[in-house]
């Protein structure tokens, strides 16, 4: 769980919940985002003499100490049962039923709520590992995975240069400087369709 934390409290800027891909973004605001880290514990099993209950209370007890943004998501352990973090959606359902819990993703009005820890489907022929999967892969689609400007953080900060040897260069091209001339008002904006209407050689009406 250690490690997990200092995974989270590396330099990692927020995305914007309106994100739609990893470079296109329509506002700035981060109350909520697209890029939390996912993070889990996966146990082979339970220490001895320790219950499940006294296991995922110990979880909850370190993420207490830690601010929302480096909590860890989930515990899942091998032959009980898997715990992840839930929310009331609506604050004046009851959190004792289930049904009135939404799992967290750490995106949205959840990073603002109360969590509450809950156990995976008890049933003997259920995995763990499978309910964990899940809630990764519910995250991954709502989410944006690369996070911005990592690369440029951790890595060089030495200046470019050019080569001094004159003539290096590549000029503009000057048939796509003619498109520049040319409207794009109107225009299909699909490329299958648009090269499906390309004109064709006129045919021989024999043919």
């Amino acid at each position: 769980m250690r490690k997990l934390v200092v995974c989270h409290l590396l330099f990692r800027p927020s995305a914007p919940y309106d994100r739609l891909v990893e470079n296109d973004q329509r506002t700035g605001c981060t109350h909520y985002i697209s890029n939390p880290l996912f993070s889990a514990i996966i146990a082979a099993g339970i220490g001895r003499g320790w219950s499940q209950d006294e296991a995922v209370e110990r979880f909850i007890r370190i993420n207490q100490m830690l601010p929302r943004t480096d909590v860890v998501h989930a515990l899942c352990i091998f032959g009980p049962r898997n715990s992840c973090l839930a929310y009331q959606r609506d604050p004046s359902s009851d959190p004792t039923r289930s049904e009135n819990l939404v799992p967290a993703k750490f995106m949205t009005e959840d990073r603002y709520a109360e969590l509450i820890p809950v156990y995976g489907r008890t049933d003997p022929a259920d995995s763990p590992l499978y309910e964990l999967m899940q809630t990764l892969l519910a995250n991954l689609f709502d989410s944006v995975l690369a996070p911005k400007n990592v690369a440029v953080h951790y890595g060089h900060d030495t200046q470019v240069r050019v080569p001094s040897s004159t003539g290096a260069t590549l000029l503009p091209d000057p048939k796509l400087q003619k498109l520049l001339d040319e409207s794009c008002i109107g225009r299909d904006t699909s490329v299958d369709s648009a090269y499906h209407r390309q004109p064709t050689e006129p045919t021989s009406p024999d043919v």
